[in-house]
């Protein structure tokens, strides 16, 4: 499957510098040497704050039509294959279970 992503989601602007290409074309069709299977849903956008500062945003095709975010970079943050990590780290199917991770954020014991 291939996706074609705008050129602006919320006032984000698809990032395609040949310096992430490589990291989209593993976000999106997968890097067997990390054992990311890839995603064509999702797209990597720059959300340029003169304010915060510039800060790379993964957001994600879903089925209902909407783009919604995944995840945000801290302004400057780099992006590399840690973010392909993540992802795994935080896959409801590899086994993550987010309101486990609430309860005990919010556990006072």
């Amino acid at each position: 499957m291939s996706l074609t992503h705008p050129q602006t989601v919320n006032g984000k602007v698809l990032w395609m510098d040949s310096g992430v290409s490589d990291l989209i074309h593993k976000l999106n069709y997968g890097d067997p040497v990390l054992g990311w299977e890839g995603d064509p849903a999702l797209a990597l956008f720059m959300d340029k704050d003169p304010v915060q500062g510039d800060r790379w945003v993964l957001v994600r095709l879903e089925d209902d039509g909407e783009y919604r975010d995944v995840c945000r970079s801290r302004p400057g943050l780099p992006l590399d294959e840690r973010l392909l990590i993540r992802l795994m780290e935080h896959d409801s199917r590899r086994g993550f279970n987010a309101a486990d991770v609430v309860e005990d954020a919010y556990d006072p014991f």
